[in-house]
């Protein structure tokens, strides 16, 4: 939820969320009423959607024992590493306004990450297939890691 501020105007509550595209949105608490169920029924109808689609196919993939438990391994760390992935957003908001940005240049900096993120995405994984997809994903890691130790430079 929202920090508990009240502006000075008639005691609204008001929050700033950094949204997936990089943009940060200044909101009212009735406005994060819509952006629930807006999230709430997306979130609804991509369930719907999946076991749809699940349901009426026949897949060819393996379904051994052991296949499973390198299978739930694999979800459990992705799921984390996104979950962190995008916990950290808002504390490089913070991060960037302590550091003395602009919010125009905190959000700059988000949409060029998305941006790149979108353009470069869209290649990598084609790479990945005809190079070997675990050189790219400990490509990945060196190359987050040293995204994450840029943080800690204010230049």
């Amino acid at each position: 939820g929202c920090p508990d501020q009240a502006s000075a105007a008639g005691g609204r509550h008001h929050c700033v969320l950094v949204l997936g595209a990089g943009l940060v949105w200044v909101s009212s608490a009735p406005r994060m009423e819509i952006f629930n169920l807006a999230f709430t029924i997306s979130a609804v109808l991509t369930a719907l959607a999946t076991l749809s689609a699940r349901a009426g196919s026949e897949s060819s993939a393996p379904t051994t024992a052991a296949f499973r438990g390198f299978q739930l391994t694999f979800l459990v760390i992705y799921y984390v590493s996104m979950t962190a992935d995008w916990l950290q957003g808002p504390y490089v908001y913070a991060l960037y306004s302590s550091y003395g940005f602009s919010k125009h240049d905190i959000a700059v900096l988000f949409v060029g990450g998305f941006g790149a993120s979108m353009v470069f995405g869209t290649f990598i994984g084609a790479a990945a297939d005809r190079l070997g997809r675990k050189r790219f994903c400990q490509l990945y890691c060196v190359l987050y890691i040293a995204s994450c130790g840029t943080k800690h430079a204010k230049d």
